[in-house]
């Protein structure tokens, strides 16, 4: 499936941005098809091989971490809003050899919209950025962040000069095409509309401390990098 065909599912109600003609509509939020995200974790769990992922605060970091159970590949950014994607950007660039998923709320892109032009002004080949988009802040109880029915993060995407864009709001289309997608080498941006559920917040077993460190020493070891000095730094 090209990129065109990826951004409308078969069977989906949700009218997307088309660039070439420039049309926008909206839509009710109670129409738009969308998925579970812990289905969409967990065939992404299935395909992963030895993939780095970073994941953005709130529902994003804590289902991941249930579905995965990583402590060791995966970087929780629980802290902050809007950060992930320049966290997983340096992340690719430093270590090319590394691939690089970056799971981003919508809610938290929505922080930083900018950092879009500078992922596609770098556009790494190793990095892939997800953006779970289920239109609230699902970690504070699902409430819709400003303009959740219009806003049209592919073409956001696509304005922002990023030329490889796919959207999903459909499990078999996902099943179907992601691994094509994962099979060639190239700076990728993916859409997943998802259901607005809330109170998904698996806790984290270990505090941002002993996350750096697990994180970093399995990157050293995996990759033959020296990133810490004999203090941590």
């Amino acid at each position: 499936m090209s990129g065109s065909a990826a951004m409308r599912s078969r069977h989906s109600s949700v009218r997307w941005w088309t660039p070439t003609t420039g049309t926008r509509t909206s839509f009710r939020m109670s129409e738009r098809n969308a998925m579970p995200l812990a289905e969409c974790y967990r065939q992404l769990v299935e395909l992963r091989r030895d993939e780095l992922v970073v994941t953005s605060a709130g529902t994003a970091s804590g289902e991941w971490y249930a579905r995965s159970i990583d402590l060791d590949a995966s970087f929780y950014l629980q802290a902050s809003m809007g950060m992930a994607s320049m966290f997983g950007l340096g992340l690719a660039i430093s270590v090319p050899e590394a691939r690089v998923w970056v799971f981003d709320g919508d809610g938290a892109l929505v922080m930083n919209p900018g950092a879009l032009l500078t992922e596609a002004e770098a556009a790494p080949p190793n990095l892939i950025h997800f953006v779970l988009a289920n239109r609230a802040y699902g970690a504070t109880g699902g409430l819709p962040y400003v303009n959740a029915a219009r806003v049209e993060f592919q073409g956001l995407a696509r304005a922002c000069g990023i030329d490889r864009v796919y959207a999903f709001d459909d499990m078999a289309d996902l099943r179907a095409e992601i691994g094509k997608i994962f099979a060639e080498r190239r700076y990728t941006y993916i859409v997943l509309e998802l259901t607005a559920e809330h109170g998904l917040h698996s806790e984290i077993p270990l505090d941002s401390v002993e996350q750096k460190f697990r994180f970093v020493r399995h990157v050293e070891r995996a990759f033959g990098r020296t990133v810490f000095n004999r203090w941590g730094y």
